[in-house]
């Protein structure tokens, strides 16, 4: 790439390709890079309109619409050769949070793009330590956060209970929230999240409602009332209420949500690197398994467990806990792809019983089996921690088919 005189050229060919060639575009997005990512440039405010457009319409209408504009663009038949080096290498690429490192990388300097390149195939990358190096300093950094008052277990105010029960919302660890439609599965994540927010951001990836549909749950859930613009009698103190709700979310850590669009797994890479970089988010739920867009026709349950094994991997990079929500079957299993609870650290069934609520364990690699109980108010979408020492809180003897499923998980083949 040094034959290239600045970035804009650069930019500017990719931005003609997408025009000429619609399926560079799809490969182009569907291994990380976002022109969200550019540097300011003509082809970058070009790349803008067509990934704006094809997500609206389609590819082919953003070609047809901004044909005229490629006339203004660099040709791409002088793109540099080292540029397949790079086109090649995103194929060749298993785990999306690292390529997703590697695409920004790329962005960032792409004069640097065949180093880049040899970095990663090379295996630059991967950090190993020797143990006896580093046990007896692993004592002594955790003895003294101890000592500072801070846990080595992430808690989100408000459930305490349920943090200790999972091990802690720790990073580089990922897990389901799984409930039969209607349980109750989004408004309990989005009390998680917004009582998370109250000491540390997080991220909704939301594919399932409209923004406003997502605001207006928030302004419930928080001011116990029907905002103003959804009852049928409108008070000054539901408005009043309303406001300093809102207020109050305002006054916290960043709560950040994407807008509810079905997203494929390098969007929501993306996505999740995007927020942890920017904001520092700590907690990423996405809502839900089902709504995650395939890259191909495989089968549904391959595709999730795919997803779930590179979401395992994007936690550790991004130093994240990361709940995926799932419906769930009879059994309080996931419907789509029960061997997609491989990689989880805990899998939580959410369900109704009489005229109350439960958390239960399905799987808890950093705790014990328990089930506890929850205060819902779905009419709000309230929920919160009930009395943990309550009888129920003992689970029964799990049932023949759950220990079955159970010896799912000492499987190795991800691929089923």
């Amino acid at each position: 790439m040094s034959a290239l005189k600045s970035y804009p050229v650069y930019f500017s060919r990719i931005a003609r390709l997408f025009i000429e060639d619609p399926d560079a575009f799809i490969h182009f997005r569907t291994h990380g890079f976002s022109a969200l990512d550019w540097p300011a440039c003509d082809g970058r405010e070009v790349a803008l309109q067509f990934e704006r457009l094809a997500d609206e319409r389609s590819v082919e209408f953003a070609k047809l619409k901004l044909s005229d504009r490629a006339l203004n663009l660099e040709s791409v038949d002088q793109l540099p050769q080292e540029f397949d080096q790079i086109w090649n290498l995103a194929a060749d690429m298993a785990t999306y949070g690292i390529w997703e490192q590697t695409a920004r990388a790329i962005l960032a300097d792409p004069m640097k793009g065949p180093e880049v390149v040899a970095q990663v195939r090379t295996g630059h990358r991967v950090e190993m330590f020797n143990v006896q190096d580093v046990i007896l300093k692993h004592i002594e950094e955790q003895t003294e956060l101890s000592r500072q008052g801070k846990s080595y277990r992430l808690t989100i105010p408000g459930w305490e209970e349920l943090s200790k029960n999972v091990g802690g919302f720790n990073a580089g660890r990922v897990g389901f929230i799984v409930a039969e439609t209607g349980a109750g599965k989004t408004t309990l994540a989005m009390n998680l999240l917004s009582s998370a927010s109250k000491q540390f951001p997080v991220l909704m990836v939301n594919m399932e409602m409209e923004t406003k549909d997502m605001l207006d749950r928030l302004l419930k859930m928080e001011s116990g009332v029907e905002p103003e613009w959804l009852t049928d009698q409108p008070s000054l103190d539901t408005q009043s209420r309303t406001i300093d709700a809102a207020r109050s979310v305002q006054n916290r850590t960043p709560f950040i949500m994407t807008d509810g669009r079905a997203l494929t797994m390098p969007e929501i890479t993306s996505a999740i690197i995007r927020a942890k970089e920017k904001h520092g988010v700590q907690i990423v739920i996405v809502d839900y398994d089902q709504k995650i867009v395939a890259d191909n026709d495989s089968e549904e349950w391959k595709e999730i467990l795919r997803a779930m094994v590179k979401l395992e991997e994007l936690s550790k990079a991004t130093e994240t806990f990361i709940f995926v929500l799932a419906q769930g079957d009879e059994n309080g299993m996931p419907k789509a792809s029960k061997r997609a609870m491989q990689p989880c650290s805990c899998v939580l069934y959410l369900h109704a019983e009489g005229k109350g609520h439960w958390i239960e364990s399905r799987k808890n690699r950093f705790g014990k089996k328990f089930k506890m109980p929850v205060i819902a108010n779905l009419d709000l979408h309230q929920m919160k921690e009930g009395d943990p020492h309550g009888p129920a809180s003992i689970l029964p003897t799990p049932t023949k088919e759950l220990k079955n499923h159970a010896k799912m998980f000492e499987r190795k083949d991800i691929n089923g």
